[in-house]
């Protein structure tokens, strides 16, 4: 596991609680928040807390509601509350200096054992194992050679992990963290243990990762928190965007597009869409005009009708195409647009001479 630790050392992720100078507080913080949560959205919240109450102390001298209202979307308010509750328990029996043993941290409210453990090995330097489900993971393939753990065994886990900690307490800091930080590639035979993948998935396909995902309504971002299924009309359609035709469910509340999902068909899409189809729809509700407008001559936005904006669209193409051809004619659609916009928008264009 040296090897682990060295690895660590140089490629760790840079997150504002492993900086110099952390206090154990802010250890604890951060590993409360980022429970169940993706560190990328606990980052600049745990930043937020830190500057605002630097200290146990001062977080239990605001009032519950003052927490969970700062605690925001990061989900699970319970964990909130749970953080008061050990605030206030570390200034009233600790002194306001949150405890280095163990047993004295799973006493806290809300704190089990992988994060006592954790705040004991990332915060005050010990040596003691720390268990979680990756680091299970890893334990099951490099220690054992099997492609899945068995389920959870405290002890025996916490004991296979400290079979390949290193003696020393800094090495065995950087292991326990090292270990989680790796990651799988490929599923079954082909599964492997490698680094923590730096980059985000990143294609035209990339938002079917939604639908995979057995969380996907919390990992949608644009229907995050917009409505609970049960209250969607459901209407099915075709993808607009593709040339395939893709089949479609269009998922309407009241009057309004909340949600577009891909209906399973073997023959064309299976049970993928592309981004644009899952996504076009905010271009419906958000950042859209719902009437034309004319600069006039003191170069102001004015409301038209639709008559007055299309004349004058079609005066000034005119102009342009007989002051200097209609090579000099370009279009710009937008990226909402759908196949059949775009296909009557290349006809004028070429119907101009461009």
């Amino acid at each position: 596991m040296v090897v682990v630790a060295r690895w660590f050392r140089r490629s760790a992720r840079p997150l504002p609680w492993r900086e110099p100078g952390t206090t154990p507080w802010g250890v604890l913080l951060s590993e409360i928040m980022a429970q169940q949560t993706p560190v990328g959205r606990v980052a600049p919240m745990w930043v937020e807390w830190i500057e605002r109450w630097p200290t146990p102390t001062a977080l239990a001298a605001s009032s519950p509601a003052d927490i969970v209202r700062a605690w925001g979307k990061l989900g699970y308010p319970r964990r909130a509350l749970n953080i008061h509750a050990a605030a206030t328990r570390i200034r009233d029996e600790f002194e306001g200096e949150v405890p280095r043993d163990v047993e004295a941290l799973e006493s806290l409210p809300g704190i089990g054992s992988y994060t006592a453990r954790a705040v004991a090995s990332f915060a005050f330097g010990q040596r003691v194992p720390v268990v979680d489900t990756n680091i299970r993971r890893v334990l099951a393939r490099a220690v054992l050679g099997i492609a899945e753990p068995e389920p959870p065994r405290n002890k025996a886990d916490m004991d296979l992990m400290d079979s390949v900690l290193p003696a020393d307490p800094a090495e065995s800091v950087a292991v326990n963290a090292g270990v989680m930080e790796l990651g799988m590639v490929g599923r079954g035979e082909h599964s492997e243990i490698t680094t923590f993948v730096g980059r985000a998935v990143d294609s035209e396909l990339s938002g079917n990762m939604i639908d995979l995902c057995p969380v996907g309504a919390l990992t949608s971002k644009p229907f995050r928190y917009q409505a609970r299924t049960w209250e969607l009309a459901r209407r099915r359609s075709v993808s607009p965007h593709d040339s395939m035709g893709a089949n479609l469910v269009v998922q309407v509340k009241g009057d309004e597009v909340i949600r577009v999902v891909p209906f399973e068909n073997d023959d064309l899409n299976e049970c993928w869409i592309s981004d644009r189809d899952r996504f076009s729809y905010e271009g419906l509700n958000e950042d859209r005009l719902t009437a034309p407008m004319i600069k006039g001559e003191d170069g102001q936005w004015k409301q038209a009708t639709w008559s007055d904006a299309l004349q004058m669209v079609a005066h000034g193409l005119m102009d342009v195409r007989e002051a200097s051809g209609g090579a000099q004619i370009g279009a710009l659609a937008s990226e909402y647009s759908t196949l059949e916009e775009l296909a009557l928008l290349a006809r004028v264009t070429r119907g101009l001479g461009s």
